[in-house]
């Protein structure tokens, strides 16, 4: 067996193809993308899965798919299905891209740490009377 420049073993779908073209194409981004889990498992099956299934014309939106699914509850809290289940089940297809915007948080003692900096570069109005007395002095 071979190993690509990373340690990782090079495997091929072993499963009859209608097309061999970029069967694979994108499956180690996904791959890289599924979190550390111990269900992680299964790696050439899942290859298999992917090209059987022509996973590849969608390995992006799988993607995007797979690292929405990483913010959910489910995932968060340590569910993660086989990687051949999770590509059999195909939740991609429906699944349209959520544009979140999120609001960063401020905490309060940020805005009042930045309210007391912003007043003390201000001048007080006995200052601002002093400069206009100085000007007119000096324009005199």
């Amino acid at each position: 067996m071979t190993a690509d420049m990373f340690g990782e073993t090079i495997t091929r779908p072993t499963v009859a193809l209608k097309s061999l073209v970029n069967a694979a194409w994108g499956f180690s981004e996904f791959w890289q993308c599924l979190p550390s889990h111990p269900r992680k498992t299964g790696k050439q099956q899942a290859l298999n899965v992917w090209a059987k299934l022509g996973c590849a014309a969608d390995a992006t939106h799988i993607k995007l798919y797979t690292e929405w699914l990483k913010t959910q509850d489910d995932w968060i809290r340590g569910f993660m299905p086989l990687p051949t289940t999770f590509l059999r089940r195909q939740g991609w297809i429906d699944w349209e891209p959520i544009e979140i915007k999120v609001k960063p948080e401020r905490h309060s003692e940020l805005d009042k740490l930045d309210n007391d900096a912003k007043q003390r570069a201000m001048p007080s109005l006995e200052t601002l009377a002093k400069i206009a007395q100085l000007r007119q002095r000096t324009a005199a």
